[in-house]
């Protein structure tokens, strides 16, 4: 699906590697009917959330969440999920998850925005994660 600010060519590029058969769309119909859902997203949570709103694809997302429909979100598409963000005050997000986007504290000289390789320990057994701690790449000020 296209938000206007994601690197999404990139995307494509990892589901052709793997053998999927994906599309870029912005028709909320098209977004209904697929048998799953990527929201990629960069930039702010507040111009992305107003542009899926005028492309009519905020209901559509919520639709299938509400039908308990694969959607993956990353990055910014992840964040949407929530309710709010303190980056962009009054905008709404999916509602998909309780709670708010908020701004990452400097703790211990930690810089923001935090960029760079960091050990994740999943709180218990998830079928994409698994129950093993992993390293992953950061690039956010938000959490």
């Amino acid at each position: 699906m296209a938000t206007g600010h994601a690197n999404v060519r990139s995307l494509l590029n990892a589901f052709e590697r793997i053998g999927v058969d994906a599309a870029l769309t912005e028709d909320p119909e098209t977004v209904r009917r697929a048998d799953r859902a990527v929201l990629p997203g960069v930039g702010a949570f507040g111009a992305v959330a107003a542009r899926l709103e005028a492309l009519c694809l905020m209901q559509a997302l919520r639709d299938r969440i509400t039908q308990d429909r694969p959607l993956l979100g990353i990055c910014l598409g992840l964040q949407l999920f929530l309710d709010a963000s303190e980056e962009s005050p009054g905008a709404v997000g999916l509602g998909a998850v309780p709670g708010g986007v908020t701004r990452l504290a400097v703790q211990d000289g930690a810089k923001v925005p935090h960029v760079g390789w960091n050990l994740v320990t999943p709180a218990g057994s998830d079928p994409v994660l698994g129950g093993k701690p992993f390293h992953a790449y950061f690039v956010h000020s938000y959490a």
